[in-house]
């Protein structure tokens, strides 16, 4: 069954089916924000000893010899190169491979997260192993929805790598909020397909998604992190030596050794349908054999739109050759309008503000931006979107024109009608501010004129 033909008719609207097993949803858990800093990773000597041991560059900028430039790092002092260089303001989370740090530059005062690994190089060959892949993630961290890398460096044997900081994981972001709305969630889809694909791309496998890894960017965009379990496919290599990612998102044919792009969709499948639903995704067991056969359930799943379940169905396939690619999910007319929604309302919204900070320097056109903007979102949402629920219902007003013989119904409420009044009274009075005396003057002859025209229709009307 390919992505195209889904239409929907073969999700089961009970629970699991032929299974009497309800998946639960999340309750709210306490997320400790304020944890120590980091010990120092090595054993540091008294000051009057000397320290000859440098940092050496992997990533970023450096000098020929592989030393770090900069100006702050003492190869005299006690303390190692992120000590001297960073300042550690609290803990961010914690992995089976390191440990993730917010810190702050002490040369450009700039905020980063920096990556510090919980063991050293066991011998050269898990170096060289480590070091390509962090090469790799600094060649995809080009890409706008994948954490960028900065820096990577090794210290006494340790790794520390410095990276783009980020607002929040989806992981916690779920824990905190249960009632995600259905556009954030296309919102996450769009932007976790155009990472696959970009990894997908260089031939890379990630086998690591989920929503612990996808982080919420401070430019309100979702990037991809963690690449320590990441494979190359055209390097042949033992399966038994590549190591499995989370089992509550692995896909079933990654159990009996299987590495293909595909184990990458079902992941991110997954990982939509717990955020969508609010669900507590199964480590083991039977719950997790059902999800694993094309066994959506449908009681969580209800709320949602039937194109979404159709995405997230055909993304968790059981059977890995049928699943889409990135690219065949991309090229499907419904996302391509949801893509070019998507950027429409990105631009309108930069229109806004723009708008609303030259309005309040006191631009006149500005209004007219803003009323494009008000015409625009109703074609594109209709009233509701603007209209609240507890709007009263408009009925048409009569109101007879001087020297018409019939009346002109004019939609909405009086109420309604005297706040637009009042607020072109406001937009009038503003525009009024920026204009020139003679053209005040202008305005003010033509006042007389209408005013006087009106007191002929009034008085023709009267006798």
């Amino acid at each position: 069954m390919s992505f195209n033909q889904l239409n929907g008719s073969g999700v089961n609207h009970s629970y699991l089916e032929d299974s009497g097993v309800y998946l639960g949803t999340k309750q709210n858990q306490p997320v400790n924000h304020t944890l120590r800093p980091p010990r120092i990773l090595y054993k540091t000597v008294s000051s009057a000893t000397p320290i000859y041991h440098l940092p050496r560059c992997i990533v970023g900028i450096e000098h020929s010899n592989g030393i770090f430039p900069s100006p702050l790092y003492n190869r005299m002092r006690d303390q190692n190169y992120l000590y001297q260089c960073y300042e550690i303001l609290h803990k961010i989370g914690e992995g089976s491979f390191g440990t993730v740090y917010k810190v702050r530059s002490k040369e450009d005062n700039r905020l980063y997260a920096v990556k510090i690994f919980k063991e050293p190089f066991r011998n050269k060959t898990h170096r060289k192993q480590v070091l390509e892949e962090v090469m790799r993630h600094q060649q995809l961290s080009k890409h706008p929805n994948i954490v960028s890398m900065y820096q990577a460096w090794e210290d006494e044997g340790y790794l520390f790598i410095l990276l783009e900081l980020c607002e929040t994981s989806l992981e916690i972001y779920s824990q905190e909020n249960h009632n995600v709305s259905e556009s954030m969630v296309w919102d996450i889809l769009l932007d976790m397909l155009h990472a696959v694909k970009h990894i997908h791309d260089m031939n890379l496998l990630h086998l690591d998604i989920k929503l612990g890894n996808i982080l919420l960017g401070r430019d309100g965009s979702f990037k991809l992190s963690d690449f320590g379990l990441i494979v190359d496919i055209s390097e042949v290599r033992d399966p038994k030596e590549v190591v499995e990612g989370d089992s509550k998102y692995l896909a079933p044919e990654v159990m009996q050794g299987t590495f293909t792009k595909a184990a990458d969709i079902f992941s991110l499948g997954i990982s939509v349908l717990e955020i969508a639903c609010d669900l507590v995704l199964p480590g083991c067991g039977e719950e997790w054999h059902h999800l694993r056969q094309d066994k959506i359930p449908q009681v969580q799943t209800a709320r949602l739109s039937t194109e979404l379940v159709q995405v997230i169905t055909a993304m968790m396939t059981q059977d890995f050759r049928h699943r889409p690619t990135a690219d065949d999910i991309l090229r499907s007319p419904f996302i391509q309008k949801k893509m070019k929604l998507r950027k429409l309302m990105k631009f309108l919204r930069c229109l806004r503000y723009l708008g609303k900070n030259l309005l309040s320097l006191g631009f006149y056109p500005v209004s007219q931006l803003m009323r494009l903007w008000t015409r625009l979102r109703t074609v594109l949402f209709g009233n509701r979107q603007i209209i609240k629920a507890s709007t009263p219902t408009r009925s048409p007003i009569n109101l007879k024109i001087p020297g018409i013989g019939h009346s002109t119904p004019i939609l909405g409420t009086s109420e309604n009608n005297l706040l637009d009044f009042s607020a072109n009274r406001s937009m009038l009075g503003q525009s009024r501010s920026n204009l020139r005396p003679r053209d005040q003057q202008n305005i003010v002859s033509q006042k007389v004129i209408f005013a006087r025209r009106r007191l002929c229709y009034n008085s023709s009307d009267s006798e």
